[in-house]
């Protein structure tokens, strides 16, 4: 069970990252990519998979999809762990190796195809991250969403659970909205 003190730890590491995403405008852009890979991190923490999915004893693999910046922004989260495991970060240009990731980020680059590559994973308990827009409502587990200078997400329950995940209620109850 997720205490309340960590979900305000969560809360006040994702109000910190925030406010350093809003002090410049070149560094704004930097920022905002950190405050997404932090956001990614905690929200990773807050989901269980399948034990045999976890049970291998290998690192926690986000991959990373499409062509965005540069992996410098996720680098962060490298060594860190999830669920005992370390977090090895990878960019991937081919579907076929998504699905031995635990997470997936699928940047805005892919907006054509994430129809495709949601389709890829449905049989598989990969969390699916993105910041495009109507994500969730495509069958994407969390859309992250700029509102206000200030990062929200939805989460579409009903594709995590169909892919064996188990999002936190504590979790849920921090979403803008929820697709159940």
């Amino acid at each position: 069970m997720i205490s309340r003190t960590r979900i305000y730890l969560f809360i006040l590491i994702t109000a910190v990252f925030l406010h350093a995403a809003v002090l410049h405008a070149e560094d704004q852009q930097l920022s905002e990519q950190q405050v997404k890979s932090a956001i990614v991190y905690n929200i990773a923490r807050y989901v269980t998979w399948p034990t045999s999915i976890l049970d291998n004893g290998q690192s926690f693999t986000v991959g990373i999809f499409g062509q965005g910046r540069n992996l410098s922004q996720w680098v962060g989260l490298n060594g860190k762990t999830v669920h005992g495991r370390k977090i090895t970060v990878r960019r991937f240009t081919d579907l076929d190796e998504l699905i031995n990731c635990q997470l997936v980020f699928i940047e805005s680059s892919e907006r054509k195809n994430v129809l495709r590559v949601l389709a890829a994973l449905k049989d598989y308990s990969v969390l699916t991250i993105s910041e495009i827009e109507g994500f969730s409502h495509y069958g994407g587990m969390i859309a992250l969403h700029v509102v206000n200078n200030r990062m929200t997400f939805e989460i579409n329950l009903k594709s995590a659970r169909t892919s064996g995940l188990d999002i936190s209620s504590n979790l849920l109850k921090l979403a803008t909205e929820v697709i159940k």
